[in-house]
C-alpha cells in the first residue's frame, strides 16, 4: 500500500513541477479565441481566401513532449499554393515579458522554428499537419529547444498574398490578450470605410504629437525616411494606423489599408529595402507614448519613372493626405487623432485642412501651422512614397 502511495505521490509531484515550469499559472495548456471577420484586408477581394486566414482559435499544450499547438481558422488553412501563397505564424512568449522569444513559420515551401533557446537555428519543422483542413495541427518535441522549454504565453499571424497585396490576421500576438476582453469585443477598422468617423470614445487620449519625413533621390534611386511620435491614455489596448488620400473638395478615396500594432519588421523585395515600426514605447509597454516609423529605399526605372516625371498628371484629383491613429480601450470603443501630411508627402497645399481634429491652428506669416511639423518637398521627390506605399503594404515579410 506504501509502495502504491509513493508511486500515486511521486508521479503527482513529477506533475506539480510540469505545471509549475510550463504555462501561465501554472496551467497544463493555452487557448485563444479570436472572432470571425475580423482580417485586415489589402485588396484582396476572394472571400475563401480571406476565410482561409481568419482565425478562429489558438490551442497549446506545453506539458506534453512534443508539445501540440493548433490553429484553427473560419475557412481552410494551405501552405503555399496558386494563386495564392500563404503564410502561418505562431510566436512563443518564454518569459512573460510579451516579447516573441521563438516564432514557428509555416509559409511553403518552408516550416521552421526561430528564435532564441533552440537546439539550432532554425530548426526545419516535420510534424505540421491539417493541409486544407480547419486546423493546422503543429508538433513541438522538447528536443528543438536547449532543455525543457517553459512556454508563458502564444500567439499567431496568418496573411494570404496575391501579386503585391495582402490580407492579414492578428491574434494574442502582442500577447495582449483574447481580443475580446472587459465585455465588449474590438472591431478593427473597416478598409471600405471612410476613416474620418466619430469616435466612439471621444474622452479616450490619443495623439500625434510630431511628424517628419525625409525624402531624397540620387543617382537614380530614391531613399525615404517617414516619423512619427504620439502620446496617448493608458487603458489603451490596441492600436491601427493608415494613411489616406482624399479628392480635392475632401471626398474619400477608395479604400483604406489599417495596419495593427506592433509592427517591428523590414524585408526586401525587387530591389527595394523596407523598414517599419509602430507600437507603444511607455512604461510597461503603454500607449502613454509611442512610435511609428517608416524607411524605404530603391531605384528609379522604367516601371516607376512616369511617377517622378509627371507627378501632377498621375495624381490629378489628389487633394489632401492624412495619417490617422485609431486606439481601442477594453470594452471595443475608440477614438483617433489625424495629421494633415499633404506637404510633406506630395509637395503641395493641402485642400483638405490640417487635421481631423478640434485643434487647427491658423497658419503663420510663411504659410505653414502649429501641426505642420516640416518644409516642403518638391512634388518630384515627395510623391515617391505614394509609389512605394503599396508595394509594402503587400510584401511585408517578418526579419
Amino acid at each position: 500500500m506504501m509502495g502504491k502511495f509513493a508511486t500515486i505521490s511521486a508521479g503527482a509531484l513529477l506533475l506539480i513541477c510540469m505545471l509549475a515550469l510550463n504555462g501561465v499559472n501554472g496551467t497544463a495548456s493555452i487557448e485563444h479565441t479570436d472572432p470571425e471577420d475580423d482580417v485586415s484586408e489589402g485588396d484582396i477581394a476572394d472571400g475563401d481566401a480571406i476565410n482561409n486566414i481568419d482565425i478562429k482559435s489558438l490551442t497549446m499544450d506545453i506539458v506534453s513532449d512534443p508539445m501540440i499547438v493548433e490553429l484553427t481558422v473560419y475557412g481552410t488553412t494551405h501552405i503555399g499554393g496558386e494563386p495564392y501563397d500563404y503564410s502561418y505564424y505562431i510566436y512563443l512568449d518564454y518569459d512573460g515579458d510579451n516579447e516573441k522569444d521563438s516564432t514557428v513559420s509555416i509559409t511553403g515551401p518552408g516550416i521552421y522554428i526561430s528564435g532564441s533557446g533552440l537546439s539550432s537555428t532554425p530548426s526545419q519543422l516535420t510534424g505540421v499537419t491539417g493541409e486544407e483542413t480547419s486546423t493546422l495541427r503543429v508538433e513541438l518535441p522538447h528536443s528543438l529547444f536547449e532543455g525543457t522549454p517553459a512556454i508563458n504565453d502564444v500567439g499567431a499571424e496568418s496573411q494570404v498574398y496575391r501579386d503585391t497585396y495582402r490580407a492579414r490576421d492578428f491574434l494574442n500576438s502582442n500577447f495582449e490578450g483574447t481580443g475580446s476582453v472587459g465585455g465588449g469585443e474590438i472591431t478593427p477598422p473597416d478598409p471600405q470605410e471612410d476613416p474620418r468617423q466619430t469616435p466612439t470614445a471621444p474622452s479616450l487620449s490619443i495623439d500625434i504629437d510630431d511628424f517628419d519625413m525625409d525624402l531624397t533621390t540620387d543617382g537614380g534611386s530614391y531613399d525615404y525616411v517617414m516619423e512619427a511620435t504620439g502620446t496617448g491614455s493608458a487603458d489603451i489596448v490596441e492600436a491601427y494606423y493608415c494613411i489616406a488620400m482624399y479628392g480635392e473638395s475632401g471626398e474619400a478615396l477608395g479604400s483604406y489599408s489599417w495596419n495593427k500594432a506592433p509592427i517591428d519588421e523590414e524585408h526586401e523585395y525587387g530591389g527595394q529595402a523596407y523598414k517599419e515600426e509602430f507600437y507603444a514605447t511607455g512604461t510597461g509597454g503603454s500607449w502613454t507614448a509611442w512610435k511609428w516609423y517608416f524607411h524605404s529605399s530603391g531605384p528609379i526605372d522604367d516601371s516607376n519613372r512616369n511617377k517622378f516625371e509627371s507627378p501632377d498628371d498621375y495624381y490629378t484629383g489628389v487633394g489632401s493626405v492624412k495619417l490617422h491613429i485609431r486606439a481601442y480601450q477594453e470594452d471595443g470603443t475608440w477614438n483617433q487623432d489625424a495629421e494633415d501630411i499633404t506637404q510633406e508627402y506630395l509637395g503641395q497645399e493641402s485642400t483638405g485642412g490640417d487635421d481631423d481634429t478640434d485643434d487647427d491652428e491658423l497658419p503663420t506669416g510663411d504659410g505653414e501651422t502649429e501641426d505642420s511639423p516640416g518644409l516642403a518637398l518638391p512634388a518630384v521627390i515627395a510623391s515617391t512614397f505614394l509609389m512605394v506605399a503599396i508595394l509594402i503594404h503587400g510584401r511585408r515579410r517578418r526579419s
